[in-house]
């Protein structure tokens, strides 16, 4: 990705992050372009970082998720557009956009790597987790530790 197109989509992230603050209790004004972009951008990311998807063996993936409660999905998956699009559908009910995400590259079986990042997520100071959902991490820090923990394995 250019660096004019990352800023273009850091942003749209920041004004579609901006648009939910003041919007808890009714639908946000955000511009379609905005989301469009983000969007794009976020499943370009996934293409870009695991090229190709569809070959065999398990991926960690990381989704950061904005709406009135902001949060980030951790998971593992060997049908990674598939899973994307599941959670992106399940956030929409609840009026939360997908605005980033990561996937890693395969691995041949990542149950390992995925139990230690979810529990180094779970320590991290001021989380709350639901399984795999994180609420108070930032996106960059739950990658970093992804990839951290990625070379343990």
């Amino acid at each position: 990705m250019s660096m004019e197109t990352r800023s273009a989509v850091l942003a749209a992230q920041e004004r579609l992050r901006a648009a939910h603050i003041p919007c808890r209790e009714a639908l946000p004004d955000i511009d379609d372009d905005d989301y469009n972009l983000v969007r794009e951008a976020a499943f370009r990311t996934l293409r870009d970082l695991g090229s190709p998807l569809d070959a065999p063996g398990h991926r960690l993936y990381i989704l950061s998720f904005v709406g009135p409660i902001s949060f980030l999905k951790t998971g593992r998956t060997e049908h990674v557009l598939h899973r994307v699009r599941t959670h992106e559908n399940a956030a929409l009910v609840h009026r939360a956009l997908l605005v980033d995400a990561w996937v890693s590259r395969p691995y041949p079986n990542a149950r390992r790597w995925e139990e230690s990042t979810l529990n180094r997520l779970r320590g991290l100071p001021g989380a709350i987790s639901l399984g795999e959902y994180f609420y108070n991490i930032d996106f960059d820090t739950a990658v970093s530790i992804a990839q951290s923990e990625r070379s343990i394995y």
